[in-house]
């Protein structure tokens, strides 16, 4: 470096002024790490936050009121779904899985015990088969191919069936 001059590293303080190109790429794999952590971190404490609110971690794909949260959920299953797969070697049934970087011990840790379901899809099933939609969606209505009305879960499209008579007015059905 000219004297007097720093890099755009060393100016954003990211870097000690006056380190080694390797030191500079350590400092920088530090600095990701960092923020990376900070992030899931704040994330997972949105998640929290929703699990408070409404008792579980099923936070919808597409959640309109934090659809950032919506995405990291999601994130985090589709993660889980990549980590290597531990197997008892006797009985052959799975025990678990090998944490990777993304998605550490700790991380792991941390997620099931507040509750995450790591597989929402079993839980969307049964209640799409029980006719309940999931809270933290909000709820309108749409008229099925056979002319009855469902109430339908926006951010899930889970629907609970309805039966009434069509108003001509909108089009949508009033419940009788």
């Amino acid at each position: 470096h000219e004297l007097g001059k720093q890099s755009p590293l060393e100016f954003a303080g990211v870097v000690p002024t006056g380190t080694t190109a390797a030191n500079n790429v350590a400092a920088v794999a530090a600095a990701v790490k960092k923020v990376n952590t900070e992030q899931w971190d704040t994330m997972y404490e949105r998640l929290k936050l929703y699990k408070e609110k409404y008792g579980h971690c099923l936070v919808p794909k597409r959640y309109a009121v934090d659809p950032k949260l919506g995405t990291w959920v999601e994130t985090q299953r589709v993660q889980y779904k990549k980590l290597p797969r531990l197997f008892d070697p006797v009985t052959g049934l799975e025990t678990g899985v090998q944490p990777n970087k993304r998605l550490n011990a700790e991380r792991l840790q941390k997620l099931e015990a507040i509750g995450f379901v790591w597989s929402a899809k079993h839980v969307r099933k049964n209640a799409n088969n029980a006719g309940a939609a999931a809270p933290g969606g909000t709820k309108g209505r749409r008229r099925n191919s056979g002319g009855s009305v469902e109430t339908v879960d926006s951010s899930t499209g889970v629907g609970a069936m309805e039966f009434g008579v069509a108003d001509p007015n909108n089009g949508i059905a009033e419940t009788q």
